[in-house]
């Protein structure tokens, strides 16, 4: 029920938070809580306002729709699963792909944050993703980069140094 009550408000352009959840079902916050992580733990978002709007500590919804990407599920599974369209999702992966290589390239951090105009939670988590993946998800990653690295050279008509 939760599931399809967050859904529903998602579908009519709305997006419900934990505690009107909680009303809705009548039980706890914590509940509501417990049964995200659940979800979320299988692979389901839950479209909330927090999690659609990166709102608090959990994980960004970015960061799981790339770890979901790079653990080889397609584009298909990946928009069925979170709600999100593959525009939203090659968004996600390029965004992703400019920050390894800027970190690649020798910037810290803070400076990725600046270039690529994303949060600090987001690098850290792209970066976090990337120290987990970069053998396992090797050929994702290989095959992101390169793609990126072409576009980006293309539209600078330089050899894509500067990011």
């Amino acid at each position: 029920k939760l599931l399809r009550f967050a859904n529903e408000a998602y579908d009519q352009g709305g997006l419900l938070i934990q505690e009107d959840l909680a009303l809705l079902l009548t039980t706890s916050i914590r509940t509501i809580q417990r049964d995200m992580q659940e979800m979320r733990d299988q692979g389901i978002v839950v479209p909330t306002r927090g999690e659609i709007r990166d709102i608090g500590p959990t994980v960004s919804h970015k960061t799981q729709i790339i770890e979901m990407y790079l653990k080889g599920y397609e584009y298909t599974e990946i928009e069925q699963r979170t709600r999100h369209t593959g525009d939203s999702i090659k968004r996600y992966i390029t965004g992703f792909s400019k920050v390894i290589l800027l970190s690649d390239k020798g910037y810290t951090p803070l400076q990725i944050r600046e270039l690529t105009n994303s949060s600090e939670k987001v690098i850290d988590e792209y970066l976090g993703l990337y120290a987990t993946y970069k053998e396992i998800g090797a050929d994702r990653i290989a095959q992101i980069t390169s793609s990126s690295g072409k576009d980006f050279e293309s539209k600078k008509g330089g050899r894509g140094d500067n990011l």
